[in-house]
């Protein structure tokens, strides 16, 4: 038994675990999971340092986890989702450098149990604290300075604000804030980021404004994603390795404002395009946007699906498709989503220049769908954009965005500084 390396007791009727397991000095994988009626986790499992996951999610009368957790200090995934007897509190994880992966979910946690010393957990790649019961202040500014980070997700809290250091998140590419009924704004975001989901914050400062930092954030996040592209295209052998682009994403609710008199009613949208739009240094790429209005009814076909709603894009060019998915697995589309909501999108002309030689279209159109749980949802309007560069680079975080809402008739422009 030293020797044993996995052990799975998972939705059991344990109530506690033996002392003698300390002695499973060769384990690294322990899943606990729903054992409902588990009390209590000994001490002495911090005496097994080869373990490199543990599992306690859904041991709903478990309140605390042990006090010396970071003696676990080989420990590369913890999952302690669902931890609602009471308000729970959190051991200090100072010293699990190798953490890679933090799930709280829906566990009520009380206030300031995310201590200022997360910072120290340099390795951790994804952090999920969503409904762990978050006020104001909740979330230490100290996050900022987990520079693995790809993955935040931190829906239905409380807070009004995140830190603002947020920006300093250099690798974060998912940062979700769904359902945060008390935010009211988003500060700059990092340029790495490729999804912001925002939907059902109610709250949420006005964005009709193109003075906005989030617009402003996003059109960095643009740039960086321009210059990836960039680099794939420029290497033929990283461009054929399986690669998908998805664009730079947000979802927020139509109520946060978006610009007026900009959209076509219904799901599709044609444009045309200027005379070599491909050549010119200037011409980003297109802005697209689609609002959504949720179904009339709930859907109980599919509840377990592990994306109940997909938004997609389909741009065509001369007869060449290229798909633009987004997908989501927040429960509230189970009954049909929230209220209508806005889904926009920054896609670099490299996403479709790739076809420029194979025809001579001047025209590129865009169908927009929606599905929750397999029923098409209502696209009640939508939109696209051309997105152009104005002045120097040097000009960008001063006036970014400056001339984002000049709309041009004729080929439905954008400017921006870039």
């Amino acid at each position: 038994m030293r020797n044993l390396r996995e052990l799975c007791l998972d939705g059991t009727a344990l109530k506690e675990l033996p002392s003698s397991i300390q002695h499973l000095q060769g384990l690294q994988y322990l899943d606990l999971e729903n054992c409902k009626n588990l009390v209590n986790i000994p001490d002495n499992i911090c005496n097994l340092r080869s373990l490199k996951t543990l599992i306690v999610s859904g041991c709903s009368k478990l309140n605390k986890l042990p006090e010396n957790l970071g003696s676990l200090t080989h420990l590369q995934l913890l999952y302690a989702a669902r931890l609602d007897s009471m308000s729970c509190q959190l051991p200090s994880l100072s010293d699990l450098r190798f953490l890679r992966i933090l799930n709280l979910d829906r566990s009520n946690l009380v206030h300031g149990a995310i201590r200022s010393d997360i910072s120290t957990l340099y390795s951790l790649e994804e952090v999920d604290l969503s409904y762990c019961n978050l006020a104001e202040g909740g979330i230490p500014s100290e996050i900022c300075y987990l520079s693995s980070l790809q993955a935040l997700y931190l829906k239905g809290n409380h807070f009004s604000s995140i830190p603002s250091g947020i920006s300093q998140l250099l690798k974060l590419k998912i940062l979700d804030l769904s359902h945060c009924e008390m935010l009211q704004q988003i500060p700059e975001l990092p340029s790495s980021l490729q999804i912001l989901d925002a939907h059902g914050c109610i709250r949420l400062e006005s964005l009709s404004s193109p003075q906005s930092p989030l617009w402003s954030s996003l059109f960095k996040c643009f740039k960086s994603e321009i210059k990836e592209l960039e680099c794939r295209m420029a290497s033929p052998s990283l461009f054929l390795q399986g690669f998908v682009y998805r664009g730079v994403n947000i979802v927020i609710p139509e109520s946060s404002g978006i610009p007026e008199g900009t959209f076509h009613e219904g799901s599709h949208v044609t444009l045309k395009l200027p005379w070599n739009w491909y050549r010119d240094y200037n011409f980003l790429g297109f802005a697209l946007w689609s609002a959504y209005s949720p179904l009339d009814n709930e859907s109980k076909d599919g509840d377990g699906d592990e994306y109940p709603c997909t938004f997609k894009c389909v741009l065509n060019y001369h007869g060449f498709l290229t798909e633009l998915p987004l997908k989501s697995r927040c429960t509230c589309y189970n009954d049909g989503g929230v209220s209508d909501q806005v889904w926009a999108m920054y896609c670099p002309k490299g996403a479709i220049a790739r076809h420029r030689f194979l025809g001579n279209s001047s025209s590129l159109s865009a169908s927009f769908q929606g599905y929750i749980h397999g029923r098409a949802a209502k696209v009640k309007k939508c939109a696209v954009h051309l997105l152009y560069r104005q002045g120097s680079s040097a000009l960008l975080e001063k006036r970014a965005l400056m001339m984002l809402f000049k709309r041009q008739e004729k080929y439905k422009i954008f400017k921006c500084h870039l």
